[in-house]
């Protein structure tokens, strides 16, 4: 009886243990995957920022772009602009001096004839 009592004992000390050793590991285990969550999450959220800068620094470089374009774009304009009043500003300098060189033409033209009708008067 006493070896059989005591046999008892140790196979209900052994799953005693055994329960134990189990349940400390699923302790250990659901700990451990519990970290692997944790950083597997934090590596998302880390790759997700990275993926969100970038973005934002290609969106950045695109409006940079499209300023750049915008201001050469005005500059050329402003260039066409400037060009077109020099030019305007030339043409009527030139009409001005075509006028007058016209006029000049004329009074001498009216000079010179009248200078030939008093010759003419003369003899």
């Amino acid at each position: 009886e006493e070896q059989a009592r005591d046999k008892a004992a140790r196979v209900v000390q052994r799953s005693w243990r055994a329960r134990k050793s189990r349940s400390l590991y699923q302790a250990y285990r659901a700990k451990k995957l519990e970290e692997l969550a944790k950083q597997a999450e934090t590596e998302r959220l880390q790759k997700r920022e990275a993926a969100e800068a970038k973005l934002r620094q290609m969106e950045e470089q695109a409006r940079d772009k499209a300023a750049r374009v915008v201001q050469r774009s005005w500059r050329a304009r402003k260039s066409r602009s400037l060009y077109q009043a020099y030019r305007a500003k030339k043409l009527e300098e030139l009409a001005k001096q075509a006028e007058t060189e016209r006029l000049q033409k004329r009074e001498a033209a009216e000079a010179k004839l009248r200078q030939m009708e008093e010759q003419a008067r003369d003899k």
